[in-house]
């Protein structure tokens, strides 16, 4: 009996021994698991912050087109202000000479009227004397 009681003793030693290495390992697992979850939560941190930090730099990539596009079209809208500004500067140009040169052509015109108008005057005062020349040199 002895035996018996000393057999059974070692088999409830090893059964505690056994119930002892169970709970060890379910404490392992209980922190190995807790370790994985943390670090679940650690990654799906990262992954969200890496989702805002690209968010952030796709936005102000965005942005910075946007403000290129805003600056080239600005740059445009100068360099075409520009060149209409100096065409219609060269139309004005033009016009005034344009109407320099009609003012000359009339006042050219005027004065060759005035010219003729004086010539033929003067013909007619010929004539009128030439006829009373000879009026008197008849007499």
């Amino acid at each position: 009996m002895k035996a018996l009681g000393a057999e059974i003793d070692e088999q409830k030693k090893n059964q505690d021994v056994k119930h002892s290495n169970l709970e060890d390992c379910d404490k392992q697992l209980n922190r190995i698991s807790e370790k994985r979850k943390q670090m679940w939560d650690e990654k799906d941190k990262l992954r969200k912050e890496k989702d805002e930090l690209r968010d952030e730099y796709y936005g102000g990539l965005i942005t910075f087109s946007k403000y290129k596009y805003l600056i080239q079209d600005i740059e445009w809208m100068t360099d075409m202000q520009g060149k209409i500004k100096a065409k219609n500067e060269e139309r004005e140009k033009r016009d005034q000479e344009r109407k320099e040169r009609q003012e000359r052509i009339q006042k050219e015109r005027e004065e060759k009227k005035k010219m003729e108008e004086e010539r033929r005057q003067r013909e007619i005062e010929r004539k009128a004397k030439a006829i009373e020349n000879k009026k008197v040199m008849e007499e």
